[in-house]
């Protein structure tokens, strides 16, 4: 598939370069694919901190994925991306806490579990509900997105549509 190729192309770049296992900082902008590109990210891989894109125009509460059979990019409008909570649960499944949560852009920043000791301790952390309390929820004036086919992420929760 598609994705498989661009995430071994992550991978691969990642081996070439000599990169090493437990780099410091991944930053996922992929267009829409940053939950993929995140999720096919080999296990070999910890960088100690990740930065993500999410889709500010879902709702907090929403586990939502775009299809991989949508066209890939950002034409504006609603459809691309993932749910903050998607992307939450993604991070915990691969050994990350969320916590921070970008106000002006819509970035998540997560830390690996390996390394959030070193950061004051925190009950913010994870608690997606007080961590995007700053941060700007964006409804859509192009349309609801619950409108369009989401995926749940397989994180346990359901929310953003069918699949």
């Amino acid at each position: 598939s598609k994705l498989a190729t661009e995430a071994d192309a992550l991978n691969d770049l990642l081996a070439e370069r000599g990169i090493e296992q437990n780099f410091l900082l991944l930053s996922l902008n992929g267009r829409g694919r940053e939950f993929y590109l995140w999720a096919g990210l080999s296990e070999a891989w910890k960088p100690k901190i990740v930065i993500v894109r999410y889709n500010p125009h879902l709702a907090p509460e929403l586990d939502a994925v775009i299809p991989l059979s949508v066209k890939v990019g950002f034409q504006g409008g609603v459809y691309y991306g993932a749910s903050a909570l998607a992307l939450l649960r993604l991070g915990r499944s691969r050994g990350y806490h969320l916590v921070h949560v970008g106000s002006r852009r819509a970035v998540l920043y997560f830390v690996h579990e390996e390394h959030i000791a070193s950061l004051r301790s925190s009950e913010l952390f994870d608690d997606l509900s007080a961590l995007l309390s700053h941060a700007t929820f964006r409804p859509c004036e192009d349309g609801d997105p619950q409108a369009f086919r989401w995926l749940s992420s397989g994180g346990g929760g359901g929310g953003g549509g069918s699949g």
